[in-house]
């Protein structure tokens, strides 16, 4: 088997969505950490170590499991679905402007997006990421790997669900009625299901 990472034509998905991860996240738009406050209340490290597990995870399952040649189905959703979804990030965080931060910070001058993906949804970039890292997981050619890679997956959607919940408190108490009416009209993370 090796340790070539594209060492059979299957690979190159797994590989695509990493890149176009780093890419997204740290090369198309600009990671910026917002000033430490108590409003993230640990969750901003929460993900960094959820991500870090799911990281190493999936990639100590893609160079150790075998590949399977039946896999190609599950490996192309998961590829179109892992890119759409950091597709959607790169988009809300442009949308966002200066107004993204990994950290839950409200920042002098802060009013609320409500255009774009915003104006159906309060937390694109959330959605967006919890379906990167469920989707990625697929794209590991083995059903053992894209099942194991999941409960990672699952990790994060966790933190997202917790961030989700701190963020709109920040907001309502930042914003207060103007967040009420917005939120009202709005899905929180998937349109017409939450």
């Amino acid at each position: 088997m090796g340790f070539s990472i594209l060492a059979r034509p299957i690979g190159w998905p797994f590989v695509v969505c990493y890149v176009a991860f780093i890419v997204g996240e740290f090369i198309l738009t600009r990671p910026t950490r917002g000033r430490p406050d108590q409003r993230d209340r640990g969750t901003f490290y929460a993900y960094m170590a959820v991500m870090a597990v799911s990281f190493s995870l999936n990639f100590g399952l893609y160079f150790s499991l075998p590949r399977s040649a039946g896999a190609w189905p599950g490996v192309g959703a998961g590829l179109v679905l892992a890119l759409a979804a950091e597709s959607l990030r790169v988009v809300g965080k442009r949308q966002l402007g200066r107004f993204f931060t990994m950290t839950v910070t409200i920042q002098q001058g802060h009013r609320l997006i409500r255009q774009g993906l915003y104006s159906r949804m309060r937390h694109p970039l959330y959605g967006a990421l919890a379906l990167f890292f469920l989707a990625w997981p697929l794209t590991i050619p083995s059903a053992k790997g894209a099942i194991l890679g999941l409960f990672a997956g699952c990790g994060i959607l966790l933190v997202t669900l917790w961030r989700i919940s701190v963020e709109e408190e920040a907001l309502s108490s930042a914003f207060g009625q103007e967040w009420e009416s917005y939120a009202r009209r709005t899905w929180r993370l998937l349109p017409w299901v939450y």
